[in-house]
């Protein structure tokens, strides 16, 4: 008979591993479940430890969910931009991120997002997960932009102010594709695609080819 698997109070760890581990059950169960389900009670229950353990780390459990979110959101989009970077094509790297970001299906990591912008206008510590992350999220997009430019793909302009405004037209069409509204009445997908397109002194369909289904 295999031996018992070691529960989070069994085993031991430095304080900087125990906190990591608190954080990436928090995400797993966010991820899962939503964000407002991330708890002492059920972030523990996922570890296998008793709840104080887990409040030891965290004083409130607001922080939890701070971290809960930004480490979910981060990993997502870390990998996103890893992808856009292997991808060595300023325009295709553009496409995938459309694609990955503004699917129609439902996710977990869009969800977690929407769940995190409605909590962040009563909660200053995931108010300030949120924007810290939307500011790193800016600068890496600003990159992909710059990158664009000196290849040669996307006309001269100023990327900063740019990815400010892409982000900020993706925040409405994540949220119209990951609830669903107005399908049959607007494309929001393409409707993206054709503005980023314009922007960059792209052909039509350029991006939006990226939604051919």
């Amino acid at each position: 008979m295999s031996a018992p698997q070691p529960t989070a109070r069994s085993r031991r760890l430095a304080p900087a591993e125990r906190r990591q581990e608190i954080i990436e059950a928090a995400a797993a169960v966010a991820l899962e479940e939503g964000l407002a389900a991330v708890t002492y009670r059920s972030v523990a229950a996922r570890l296998g430890c008793a709840p104080g353990l887990v409040h030891h780390y965290f004083d409130a459990v607001e922080a939890l969910e701070a971290e809960a979110f930004t480490h979910a959101v981060t990993t997502d989009f870390e990998r996103t931009f890893q992808e856009v970077e292997e991808l060595g094509d300023a325009v295709e790297g553009l496409r995938h991120m459309l694609r990955v970001w503004v699917s129609e299906s439902p996710e977990p990591h869009k969800t977690v997002w929407l769940d995190a912008w409605y909590m962040a206008a009563r909660k200053p510590r995931v108010h300030a997960a949120v924007d810290h992350t939307m500011r790193v999220t800016h600068g890496r997009l600003a990159t992909v932009l710059e990158r664009g430019v000196s290849e040669g793909r996307f006309t001269p302009h100023d990327p900063d102010a740019l990815a400010w405004q892409l982000l900020t037209a993706l925040d409405g069409v994540i949220v119209h594709s990951s609830i669903g509204v107005n399908l049959g009445i607007v494309d929001v997908r393409r409707t993206i695609a054709h503005f980023t397109e314009t922007a960059l002194g792209l052909e039509r369909d350029a991006l939006a080819s990226a939604f051919d289904d």
